[in-house]
């Protein structure tokens, strides 16, 4: 897990451009290794910045449209060959929305780990406030998405990145 946690340190300080909502996930192939994926635009960002940074937090959304972190590291993952079936995805924080989701299951990943709590009652499978009422990320269709095609959800805070915090 220490590895995990380094790279989505690593990923969170290099790569991601999402100002917005900061995201990374590292993808753990069986016996192949890792590939990452991070929030951002790749036609907002013009030699490592955000060409949007003048622009107040709540306008953001409207016009920028970034790949999520998590089909950047399925597409990623694709490039260089790497077979995603029974993968594990990590995130650096929140939890996938509904076309990620759908994304994750098709690839074939067999499990995601977050470092925050998905659950306000797990055996009721209600989200915690936080994931409910979206209507542009659907976690909640996410999560049945994900339970359906018996994608494994798992919180451990242990993955949560010091810095940047996310």
């Amino acid at each position: 897990m220490e590895q995990v946690k380094k790279i989505l340190e690593r990923v969170l300080m290099r790569e991601q451009t999402c100002r917005a909502h900061p995201l990374a996930v590292v993808i753990e192939a069986l016996d192949i290794g890792y590939v990452t994926g991070w929030n951002g635009s790749n036609t907002c960002v013009i030699d490592g910045k955000c060409i949007h940074d003048d622009v107040p937090m709540q306008g953001i959304d409207v016009l920028c449209h970034p790949v999520h972190a998590e089909g950047r590291a399925i597409a990623r993952a694709a490039r260089k060959s790497m077979r995603l079936l029974d993968a594990t995805l990590y995130m650096s924080s929140w939890f996938p929305c509904a076309a990620c989701a759908e994304a994750i299951v098709e690839a074939g990943i067999r499990a995601i780990v977050t470092p925050d709590r998905i659950y306000s009652n797990q055996k009721k499978f209600i989200l915690v406030p936080e994931l409910t009422g979206s209507r542009l990320y659907s976690f909640e269709l996410a999560e049945q998405i994900l339970r359906k095609n018996k994608v494994i959800i798992q919180v451990n805070p242990e993955i949560r990145p010091e810095f940047p915090k996310t």
